[in-house]
């Protein structure tokens, strides 16, 4: 889920059903425009080159997210098993 405000960009991802809290995580709207920014899914990162990809990232093996703003580049949100946690990386 997408939400934005002035000030912010917040991805919220329900692991376990919407009656369960989310995991958050914040964008701030200086950086990134939060009227065009846009979620969606996306493979995990198969076409990235694997020198490129944070440690955690289980390339070929995952789906994540990607959070898109147009303007700059977009922030590849994904699990990592190690820390359980989501995490999110910029090419």
């Amino acid at each position: 889920m997408l939400g934005t405000t002035a000030d912010a960009i917040v991805v919220a991802v329900f692991l376990n059903g919407p009656s369960k809290e989310p995991k958050v995580l914040r964008y701030s709207a200086k950086a990134r425009n939060a009227a065009t920014a846009e979620l969606s899914l996306e493979s995990g990162g198969q076409d990235a080159d694997a020198s490129l990809l944070p440690e955690g990232f289980l390339s070929g093996k995952c789906r994540g997210l990607r959070m898109d703003d147009g303007e700059i580049d977009a922030a590849h949100i994904y699990w990592d098993p190690e820390t359980q946690e989501f995490l999110d990386w910029v090419r």
